[in-house]
């Protein structure tokens, strides 16, 4: 297995290499800790609160509108697999290249650190987003998630990475300004080089680069928003059009209290929490299909918040009410823990673990996730499954509070009439 290897520059920006010699390409990424739940901050002390998609725009802003020109055209017409992109906690640019990768580097960063700021520009910009966004308005998940998330939280004020349509009319220069003086800052940012590269080269051209860069010194740090346990709502109907009712069941699990090895830890125990108690072969699952109350699967999935873990689970369903006292009863009660399943499992991550290393990209992704959503800068390896018993999947499951939840029913919007 390749190792890691951890450089801190001069100013203060890490960078990771990943060499890999069997590979025939090399691959880039910039991150920048900047994502859609980065809504609170404070530069120099004095604190900021930005509205939803500020760090999407400021995505599109840093690509189009600086003196390179769109360096994502640029490394694409010259061969390179390139792209940018905005998740929750951060804005990703990279580049995968066989040749050319010092030209790759140069013009990725010179793109990053070189904007103008015009307010014409901003206002082409906004257009595609605004595109984005109506597009999205027609998808019910869409929706219904949005509609969840205002169920779920009384003060951390994150709803989209894109925002609403006013979030980004509101959207000013200024904002843009704000966010990238206090984020597109090496202190503030990852580079990875990964695949089959001359590190020594690699290093001397990025230490070349940022001793000639003028950065203004600040302070930043991203604040957290303090968030009670608690739900804003119970339970709500969002109306739109669907051939059958769906019902969502989202837990909000307040996991503040673990380290950042316990919640990656937990990452991979979730996985098989949903096989064992809600997936095809569980005794759940056969008794809701045996009932006639679903027909197709039950739908699960889980992100991470701040402090909070959300687990959603639910299914399309002419039986709602039903399914949603089944689904809270199993919850409540958790007796089916199946060893067996768990070890099953436990060998298909091992696997995954093992045959990660086949791909480059996954092997990073999977790094930049445990750095940036775990604090966690280590690949994980054979041996931290290993360590996982049954017993502690049981004991981390069990220690969840699943007590604070709220329920979303989508329904046809003729039924609202």
């Amino acid at each position: 297995m390749n190792k890691l290897e951890h450089i801190i520059l001069d100013n203060g920006l890490n960078v990771y290499f990943y060499e890999d010699k069997r590979r025939h390409s090399t691959f880039f990424q910039l991150v920048t800790l900047l994502g859609g739940t980065t809504t609170d901050f404070s530069v120099d002390d004095k604190k900021y609160h930005m509205q939803n998609g500020i760090a999407h725009i400021l995505e599109h802003y840093v690509v189009e509108c600086n003196k390179v020109g769109n360096f994502i055209k640029i490394l694409g017409e010259a061969g390179m697999n390139t792209n940018a992109s905005t998740y929750r906690n951060m804005t990703k640019f990279y580049f995968e290249a066989v040749e050319d990768v010092k030209m790759g580097i140069d013009t990725l960063l010179k793109g990053i650190y070189d904007v103008s700021f015009e307010e014409a520009k901003l206002k082409k910009i906004k257009e595609p987003i605004y595109q984005e966004i109506r597009a999205k308005m027609d998808n019910k998940f869409y929706c219904s998630n949005l509609e969840e998330m205002n169920y779920l939280f009384h003060n951390i004020t994150f709803r989209s990475i894109g925002g609403s349509l006013e979030d980004v009319q509101k959207t000013t220069l200024n904002d843009l300004k704000i966010c990238y003086q206090a984020f597109y800052r090496p202190e503030m940012q990852y580079i990875i080089v990964a695949g089959n590269f001359d590190k020594e080269a690699v290093l001397w051209q990025l230490k070349e680069f940022y001793k000639d860069l003028e950065v203004k010194k600040h302070r930043v740090q991203i604040l957290t928003v303090k968030e009670p346990k608690t739900v804003v709502k119970k339970e709500g109907t969002v109306y739109y059009p669907t051939a059958q009712d769906f019902i969502n069941i989202a837990y909000k699990i307040d996991v503040s209290k673990l380290s950042c090895r316990k919640k990656l830890d937990l990452d991979f125990l979730v996985h098989i929490f949903f096989v064992n108690f809600f997936g095809l072969t569980s005794k759940l699952y056969n008794d809701l299909v045996k009932d006639k109350i679903i027909t197709g699967s039950i739908v699960k999935s889980y992100n991470q918040l701040n402090n909070f873990f959300i687990i959603n689970i639910g299914a399309y369903t002419d039986k709602p009410v039903e399914f949603q006292k089944r689904i809270i009863n199993c919850i409540q009660r958790l007796e089916d823990f199946d060893k067996e399943i768990f070890e099953l499992e436990k060998k298909d991550i091992i696997m995954d673990i093992i045959l990660r290393d086949e791909s480059i990209l996954k092997t990073i992704l999977l790094f930049v996730d445990n750095l940036v959503d775990f604090n966690y800068p280590y690949l994980d390896t054979v041996k931290d499954i290993e360590k996982m018993t049954f017993e502690t999947y049981k004991k981390a499951i069990l220690d969840l509070d699943f007590s604070n939840y709220t329920v979303i029913t989508l329904k046809d919007r003729k039924e609202k009439a």
